[in-house]
């Protein structure tokens, strides 16, 4: 891991770490997917060569694995289904692509001709709901701890459990494609030719993403991180500080009612419920770090605005920036929370920064991490 991160820093770009990865994987049979079906080459966003290198430094599976269980009152019909998820899976170059740092100068996606697709189903409807209830934490365990080798395909999938009730259980490791997946099988069901419009390609994102001019970023992200030298700690007890591998969930349950305050409150005085909570993130980590400066991590995802057709894309479009918040015990909260609120518009343009980037732009030494939590917050109906 430090081999891989030397080498980034020394070279100061996001490409270059061709080779130095292998040797971490060394021992790790490696089979290779036919070269001759590939269609393209990608290269890697800023958040995806984060990841790579991550997964790389900490190989345990399951680290960037999201598993999305939907249960839906309803009995699919198996065969349309699938074939509409392979339908799906065939329309997106990125569900076909696999990553290679080892054939190029810089890490690439392989856009793969045909698609790999991982399907599973089982029947459950005659298990007790105890049952049913170990079944699926047992299936979810072995899913998250199979993880993914990103060199092979496929890298999304997906697996139906009929339960009793005439209910289903969903697991997909992809849920942005469900809505997609979705409208073509119930064209299937009723024996329709699903209309299936051109999908935008994931590399035109990434064109634009390479195509973006540094000067103005630079001179923003050396503004904004200005007499910042280290990141804000989280003094709390590590966990795996006795075990590397320890993790943990919390699960809070938090009352509509508070929601429907939190967005009254927001509404009314012109702000947003996550500029709230990112303000309210910043004051937890001043109060633990002593601190009234404060800097952390927060997932952005790409807007419209900045790129026509985001909403259309199947890729990773987000990225994870630096936010620093001023916690002044003598402001006025709606003051702190309005120029807190203006900061981060001010930022949007230049969310797309990469992370090595940004921190060759900053005062925090390549030796140091820019910051040691992350916010990533996301609103459902």
């Amino acid at each position: 891991c430090d081999r891989t991160l030397a080498l980034v820093r020394k070279t100061n770009d996001t490409r270059s770490i061709r080779g130095t990865e292998s040797q971490l994987l060394s021992g790790r049979p490696v089979p290779r997917l036919r070269t001759e079906d590939i269609e393209s080459l990608c290269p890697l966003t800023p958040m995806q060569h984060g990841m790579l290198v991550h997964s790389l430094c900490d190989p345990r599976p399951g680290i960037f694995l999201v598993q999305s269980c939907f249960e839906v009152p309803e009995v699919f019909e198996v065969a349309a289904l699938r074939l509409a998820w392979s339908k799906v899976m065939q329309r997106h170059p990125m569900l076909r692509a696999s990553v290679n740092w080892e054939d190029y100068d810089e890490p690439k996606l392989e856009v793969h001709s045909i698609a790999r697709v991982s399907f599973v189903t089982d029947d459950w409807s005659d298990l007790s709901e105890a049952q049913c209830a170990e079944a699926r934490t047992g299936f979810l365990l072995a899913d998250r701890s199979a993880g993914f080798d990103v060199r092979e395909l496929p890298l999304v999938r997906l697996a139906l459990f009929r339960l009793p009730a005439n209910t289903s259980l969903l697991v997909v490791t992809l849920s942005a494609i469900l809505d997609e997946v979705f409208g073509i099988y119930d064209a299937f069901v009723r024996g329709e030719t699903p209309m299936i419009p051109r999908a935008t390609p994931f590399s035109q994102y990434v064109e634009w993403l390479r195509s973006l001019p540094s000067d103005k970023a630079k001179n923003f992200w050396r503004e904004r991180l200005s007499g910042i030298a280290g990141p804000t700690p989280l003094l709390i007890p590590d966990p795996g500080a006795a075990n590397a591998a320890a993790h943990d969930e919390l699960e809070v349950h938090w009352p509509a009612a508070n929601m429907t305050a939190l967005q009254d409150f927001a509404r009314q005085h012109e702000l947003t419920p996550y500029s709230v909570l990112q303000c309210a993130w910043g004051l937890l980590l001043s109060e633990y770090a002593q601190s009234e400066d404060v800097v952390f991590g927060a997932v952005r995802a790409c807007r419209e605005e900045f790129f026509p057709g985001i909403e259309r894309i199947i890729g990773p479009a987000i990225n994870t920036v630096p936010v620093r918040i001023r916690c002044s015990r003598t402001a006025d909260v709606l003051s702190w929370l309005r120029q807190s609120r203006a900061e981060q518009l001010e930022g949007r343009a230049f969310e797309q920064s990469a992370l090595t980037d940004v921190q060759g732009w900053s005062e925090i030494a390549r030796t140091l991490p820019l910051f040691e939590s992350i916010m990533n917050l996301g609103f459902f109906p």
